[in-house]
């Protein structure tokens, strides 16, 4: 049976609302091992729980990013009001690429830490 924790309860679990700048703080102690396909983590469990929820939260902050930024352009092109040199427009281009190649590397690495906490007999509660 799986113990369920709460986020209120880590104290490695801080300021919710910048996962990016908490993920970056706590991917340094993250004790990972690869062999072949399989991947195990030696981290403690508070700390393998703090990745995984920021992990989780930055990808809904990616995934409503990229749809506010979606909504926004289109808007702004039916309206034909676009007022974007072609150069702001590559740029924005590169920065939806950029989103996605974060939100890709967020959902792995909370999809790994998620199985290495279940693995555990961790279930997380937000």
């Amino acid at each position: 049976m799986a113990t369920e924790h709460s986020i209120t309860k880590n104290s490695l679990f801080q300021n919710g609302d910048q996962p990016f700048t908490e993920l970056f703080a706590l991917l340094p102690q993250l004790q990972r091992n690869i062999s072949g396909n399989n991947i195990s983590y030696e981290t403690d469990t508070p700390t393998l729980e703090a990745i995984h929820l920021h992990a989780g939260n930055a990808v809904c902050l990616l995934l409503n990013s990229i749809q506010s930024l979606g909504v926004l352009l289109a808007t702004a092109a039916d309206n034909k009001d676009m007022g974007l040199s072609l150069s702001e427009v590559s740029q924005i281009g590169w920065l939806v690429q950029a989103i996605g190649n974060m939100l890709s590397g967020c959902y792995v690495l909370e999809a790994d830490v998620g199985a290495e906490l279940a693995r555990r007999g961790i279930s997380i509660l937000n």
